[in-house]
């Protein structure tokens, strides 16, 4: 039948979540206490209901030193909650979420990538790009959410690693997709860095898939002026 215990946290999160933002000042009380299964709770709800003055408790609780498994776990947790609960507007938070972005914990690394990704820190990006290239596939697809969210204008510093990245083939077509969907956010003014990037996404325009397909060619679409060779 199961573990009635956790049947009894289900049902009292699932209650949380139907009592909305409502119950965030309870949630963050909870958060500061010293049971930590309450605390990964609280934590849950959280990151559900998006509450965004939970963004230093569960600040706190991340980067807190684990002593144990849950205590572990509940440095995962907030991180993904507290993804969920920024807005990109925070100030000075980034400083300390990066060095979990190089965490031994895979699962406090993924969530680190994903914080990082919704602050669009520079720093940030470039941990990401980073872990775009490595070998943990839980851990690359949240880079790639990440990438995705965080690319702007002005990163033309990220446009050669995510070449790379490409070149050295993502196994996983939503990571391939994250890729092209950062390249396409990036301004490329530089002519030759214009033309790799042409020469290298050419080959997505038959890729695996129709969304891998349609970046691909709105990319492409951006990178041709008027007086260039068509395609």
């Amino acid at each position: 039948l199961g573990d009635p215990r956790r049947a009894v946290r289900d049902a009292a999160a699932a209650a949380l979540v139907r009592a909305g933002k409502g119950a965030a000042p309870f949630l963050i009380d909870k958060l500061n206490q010293p049971q930590t299964r309450a605390r990964i709770g609280a934590a849950l709800v959280l990151g559900r209901l998006q509450i965004t003055d939970a963004a230093v408790p569960l600040l706190i609780a991340a980067t807190a030193p684990a002593a144990n498994d849950e205590e572990r776990e509940l440095r995962a947790v907030s991180l993904r909650a507290l993804a969920n609960c920024l807005t990109g507007m925070e100030d000075g938070i980034a400083a300390s979420i990066l060095p979990l972005a190089r965490d031994q914990d895979r699962f406090v690394r993924a969530a680190a990538l994903l914080c990082l990704g919704r602050l669009a820190d520079r720093a940030g990006m470039r941990a990401v790009v980073l872990a775009i290239l490595e070998d943990d596939p839980f851990v690359v697809e949240s880079a790639a959410v990440a990438l995705a969210e965080g690319a702007r204008e002005d990163d033309v510093e990220l446009v050669r690693p995510l070449l790379s990245a490409l070149e050295r083939g993502a196994p996983l077509p939503a990571v391939r997709e994250a890729i092209l969907i950062a390249l396409s956010r990036v301004t490329i003014t530089p002519p030759a860095l214009r033309v790799r990037v042409r020469h290298r996404v050419r080959g997505e325009v038959h890729g695996a898939t129709a969304s891998t397909r349609k970046v691909a060619i709105a990319l492409l679409e951006g990178l041709f002026a008027e007086d260039d060779a068509p395609p």
